[in-house]
């Protein structure tokens, strides 16, 4: 089964969250869009085992 590709969903409130702070770091920290997507390839990358932690301790508890 092939797994559905998440993207972009300006309807989706919790999309519209994380695009809401993407344009605070441009528009009120001043950061260039470069600089924005390089935190965040940054953070994708400082924080992916976290959250990988996290989703599996989600499924664990969904199960029981």
């Amino acid at each position: 089964m092939e797994k559905k590709k998440t993207v972009f969903d300006a309807g989706n409130m919790h999309h519209q969250m994380l695009a809401g702070i993407m344009t605070m770091f441009v528009d009120d920290f001043g950061s260039t869009p470069r600089e924005l997507l390089e935190l965040m390839e940054s953070a994708k990358r400082e924080t992916w085992h976290a959250l990988q932690e996290i989703a599996k301790e989600k499924r664990l508890s969904d199960e029981v």
